[in-house]
């Protein structure tokens, strides 16, 4: 591995009610607890798709008194920390059809090259725009296809957890046909 590379990772979850990120930091912190290390320092990061930051924290802590009740092995004296959480700048109804939403989903999969879905994708990008550069959450005079994932964070290691969800995608369509919302040309 190229010594000059960036050696942290960070793992991007769309979270709703943060099971995903939080099992997934779970399972990589015990490895790290147990002495088991990789090659990389992984950072899990949650970006609340459907609630805000202190809920989605509230839910994680519930899901770790779930798992503590379970466990034969308690491990009181480890402290396994939860992912990071991205505080949203910005409120937004779940799953309400909006015209920067489209734009960002219309954007990555243009850009990349990949279709993701259209309901947790683009608040989840969202969210770190606002965080990186308010100035991008802007919809007048942007064009989202000049836009990069890279541009979020340069110099690190990026990976966004595909959580699937495209099947819905045809009817989250149809949502924004009938609100009339659509890409300006």
């Amino acid at each position: 591995m190229n010594s000059t590379m960036s050696q942290l990772l960070q793992v991007l979850f769309a979270s709703g009610t943060g099971t995903t990120a939080y099992l997934t930091s779970r399972y990589l912190n015990n490895h790290k607890v147990t002495g088991n290390k990789s090659l990389l320092d992984i950072e899990i990061i949650a970006l609340p798709c459907a609630t805000s930051a202190e809920e989605l924290l509230h839910e994680m802590k519930q899901l770790e008194e779930q798992f503590t009740s379970l466990s034969d092995i308690h491990q009181n004296d480890i402290h396994i920390p939860y992912p990071i959480i991205i505080e949203p700048t910005t409120e937004t109804h779940f799953a309400e059809p909006n015209l920067l939403h489209l734009m960002i989903w219309k954007s990555l999969q243009e850009t990349i090259g990949v279709e993701f879905d259209l309901i947790y994708t683009p608040r989840a990008f969202e969210i770190l725009l606002s965080h990186v550069n308010p100035a991008k959450t802007q919809i007048e005079g942007m064009n989202w296809n000049q836009y990069s994932l890279v541009d979020l964070y340069p110099g690190t290691n990026i990976m966004y957890y595909h959580c699937g969800g495209i099947e819905g995608n045809l009817s989250q369509l149809g949502r924004y046909k009938y609100k009339k919302i659509s890409i300006p040309c």
